[in-house]
């Protein structure tokens, strides 16, 4: 039945459009600060770089009367096709020189046939054969993580499937205010942190994903992300994953005792400011913790890289919700007292405020111009 089929369609396309937007982008776009990095960086660093990025660019084109979906299309596959275009052709030129002389060692009876087909397929095994020797090991925890995460975005998602309808009236406010970004209108619904609404704004101009269906079922792949978050911290805090999936795990499973746990739980199940944000509540102390941990000197905090996903954690926050940012603060405190020794010498510590302060200003760097240009 087409019917049936229909909210799991639309389902796939939200997914698609969430991950190409949230990771494969900024994967491409900044692929070479990704490179040699660990896995915990890369999602930490996509999941919050592209959520400033979107609100600095959507609200800031909006401010200044040129926000428009051509424009929003054309600066996002613009960027990523100079990104990477320009350095395919160099390395089409380079394959095809080293093409051309391996002919012509070929030609010229330098080698055989297998030694020439060796040389082509060996440095894509070599790749392979290494990030096997990487991962093998930890392939059962991924395998039991991938289990969890499929099961909390089912679990959260069935709400969506099960009523074609959004939860809260809330969302139907958000709705209008992305339908102001559409209308070409920056803070059609006042001065307040409208990051989600830039984000959903970006998979709907972009990917063509309708905008109900993005409100309907992103919560429920979003948490994903916010699953993901809680079990770097607690593999971080706790040194071991064996005690972060059965935490995870027990957490799914758990329904809750009386309606305000219930209430809770379902609030996950919506597209809401506040909930999206919700993980940020564990990669900011997470890298915190790991910026304590690394003694090394710093000579700019941008170039470590706890500090910049530090930085553009409380920058998503206080772009997604200000409630969020009171979250992330009360969350970093406990690291902070545990680690006051560590905050020391003076340069560790400006470097951690200049971080904090660097991402404030990115996310509120919108606001204040709406509020010089008069807005409320």
């Amino acid at each position: 039945d087409v019917g049936n089929m229909y909210p799991y369609v639309e389902s796939m396309k939200v997914l698609a459009a969430y991950a190409a937007l949230l990771y494969i982008w900024p994967s491409i776009i900044f692929r070479r600060r990704l490179k040699g990095t660990g896995l915990t960086f890369r999602f930490a660093f996509c999941s919050t770089v592209q959520i400033v990025l979107l609100n600095g660019a959507v609200l800031g084109l909006g401010l200044l009367h040129i926000l428009n979906v051509w424009v929003v299309r054309a600066a996002f596959w613009g960027a990523l096709a100079v990104s990477a275009g320009i350095p395919l052709l160099k390395k089409k030129r380079n394959e095809h020189r080293t093409k051309a002389r391996s002919v012509k060692n070929l030609m010229m009876v330098n080698c055989g046939w297998k030694i020439f087909l060796v040389h082509k397929i060996e440095k894509p095994l070599g790749f392979v054969k290494k990030e096997w020797q990487n991962y093998k090991g930890r392939l059962p925890e991924y395998f039991i993580l991938t289990v969890i995460l499929l099961f909390g975005m089912a679990f959260f998602s069935n709400g969506a499937f099960q009523e074609s309808s959004y939860g809260c009236m809330d969302q139907y406010t958000h709705h209008t205010w992305i339908l102001g970004l559409l209308e070409g209108k920056a803070f059609s619904g006042g001065i307040y942190p409208e990051a989600m609404h830039c984000f959903i704004y970006g998979m709907h101009s972009i990917f063509g994903v309708k905008l109900y269906s993005c409100i309907l079922f992103l919560a429920g792949i979003h948490i994903s992300v916010f699953i993901l978050a809680a079990y770097c911290l607690m593999k971080e805090i706790f040194q071991c994953s064996c005690a972060s999936l059965p935490v995870l795990a027990a957490w799914l499973v758990f329904d809750g005792i009386g309606a305000k746990a219930l209430e809770s739980m379902s609030r996950l199940t919506w597209t809401l400011p506040q909930e999206f944000g919700l993980y940020l509540v564990f990669l900011c102390p997470l890298f915190l913790i790991r910026f304590f941990r690394k003694r090394e000197d710093i000579k700019r905090w941008y170039r470590d890289e706890n500090l910049l996903v530090f930085m553009l954690g409380v920058g998503a926050a206080v772009s997604l919700h200000f409630y969020v940012l009171i979250l992330v603060f009360f969350s970093c405190i406990p690291v902070v007292f545990v680690y006051f020794r560590r905050i020391w010498p003076v340069k560790r510590l400006i470097s951690l405020a200049l971080a904090a302060l660097r991402g404030l200003e990115a996310g509120l760097l919108p606001m204040l111009a709406a509020y010089a240009l008069g807005g409320e």
